[in-house]
């Protein structure tokens, strides 16, 4: 099974989110079947937009003072943290630890999803209606 797909319980409810997350999961494909001519600057695009999608979500639980988001920034931080130890290799034409990250993504991925950003979309939802009820 080609672990880079978009399932059905990856879907929030929160269109921004989901699009972002459905961008990031065919950015883990690409870079997955990128051959060695191409995989630096995928991997440096996969990267970049990782920072931009977790940059989005931090602002946002800084705008609803979000109470998860301490937990929430350190796993960004932890797989960014990989992915900038990774690119460095990258950088020195050392693809192996870089490709073992990317196989490691989407269940990354999926369990952030299905857990932290979960728990974020349904407070964002809440400050929402909230916002509209008190409007």
């Amino acid at each position: 099974m080609n672990k880079q797909v978009w399932l059905p319980q990856m879907t929030l409810g929160n269109g921004t989110m989901d699009a972002s997350h459905r961008a990031l999961m065919a950015a883990f494909s690409q870079v997955a079947a990128s051959d060695d001519t191409t995989f630096a600057v995928d991997f440096a695009a996969l990267t970049a937009a990782m920072e931009t999608d977790f940059r989005d979500e931090e602002e946002s639980m800084e705008k609803i003072d979000f109470p998860g988001i301490r937990t929430h920034r350190e796993a960004h931080a932890r797989v960014l943290s990989a992915m900038h130890h990774a690119m460095s290799e990258v950088q020195s034409g050392n693809f192996t630890s870089a490709r073992e990250a990317i196989s490691y993504l989407p269940d990354w991925f999926m369990l952030h999803i299905t857990t932290l950003d979960a728990a974020l979309a349904l407070a964002l939802e809440l400050a929402d209606t909230n916002e509209a009820a008190n409007g």
